[in-house]
């Protein structure tokens, strides 16, 4: 088993770069054939991209359904299509400077259970055709609304062209629509001027590594590259021995597999091959 097998990248993505790029970029310098991010950036935003490697990809929708942390800056009066910097200016209002009490109670009001209508510039499908290609057509269709969590808003800072705050968001969150929203609790309009990804669940980007910055054969213990354990940390390890790994690898799991729950499933070289238990396998890493 290679040193990046089985293992997750921490990138930093930049701004300019798109996550499809970012991943291809990662694979050709790393000699990776497969590989998947796990939660899109836009183009226009930067930070955190968490990048499975190899059979790691079969873990990423665990890693996608955890919380998200960005750093945001909403620049008042004015309104694009995009709803970011890179948009077509649609709008512009004047606005007088909120005051950090605003703030907070707007953003109380946010925090919890709230509903959005996804934005025409995303990646949602319209019986088959991606939103932002309709939209780039000048064509807009009825979105749902969607419920998404909101754990946290906190105002970082308030100056005259708008407010930077933290927000920790669940999936699915679009944070351009709610800089839109909150702006219109204002009464006045906004666009996200800059969208920083800093953490996805535990993994926190003082830990990424910058595409510029890796190495063609990275080793085992680089420590940007972060094993499978640490996402299913939370289940107790279970060792097979050499007969019961035969039986895993041939979906023989009935007999094998611990009862009482989930479980990080190892051989006895320490391997991890899989999460499961009770008869059933969540994840197959072999």
């Amino acid at each position: 088993m290679s040193a990046i097998d089985n293992s997750l990248l921490l990138l930093y993505k930049p701004v300019g770069m798109s996550s499809c790029r970012a991943v291809a970029q990662v694979k050709h310098r790393l000699g990776v054939k497969k590989a998947g991010h796990a939660g899109t950036l836009d183009p226009c935003a930067e930070g955190l991209l968490i990048i499975a490697l190899g059979k790691a990809t079969r873990a990423l929708s665990c890693i996608v359904d955890q919380n998200k942390h960005y750093e945001v800056y909403a620049k008042l009066g004015i309104r694009t299509t995009t709803g970011d910097r890179e948009g077509a200016v649609v709008e512009r209002q004047d606005f007088t400077t909120p005051k950090a009490q605003t703030l907070d109670r707007i953003f109380a009001d946010f925090t919890g259970e709230i509903e959005q209508t996804p934005p025409m510039y995303s990646a949602l499908k319209h019986h088959g055709q991606r939103l932002y290609k309709l939209a780039r057509a000048n064509v807009s269709v009825p979105r749902k609304k969607r419920t998404v969590y909101i754990q946290s808003l906190t105002l970082k800072q308030i100056d005259d062209d708008g407010f930077s705050f933290d927000v920790e968001c669940s999936k699915g969150t679009y944070v351009r629509t709610l800089v839109e929203d909150i702006a219109s609790a204002l009464g006045s309009v906004a666009y996200t001027g800059k969208l920083k990804r800093t953490a996805i669940g535990s993994f926190d980007i003082s830990s990424a590594i910058a595409i510029d910055d890796l190495e063609p054969k990275p080793m085992p213990q680089s420590e940007y590259l972060i094993k499978l354990d640490k996402i299913y940390s939370h289940y107790a390890p279970y060792v097979m021995d050499a007969a019961a790994v035969r039986c895993f690898k041939h979906g023989m799991y009935r007999q094998i597999l611990p009862s009482g729950g989930c479980f990080r499933l190892y051989n006895e070289a320490g391997d991890l091959l899989g999460i499961g238990g009770d008869g059933k396998v969540q994840a197959r890493f072999i």
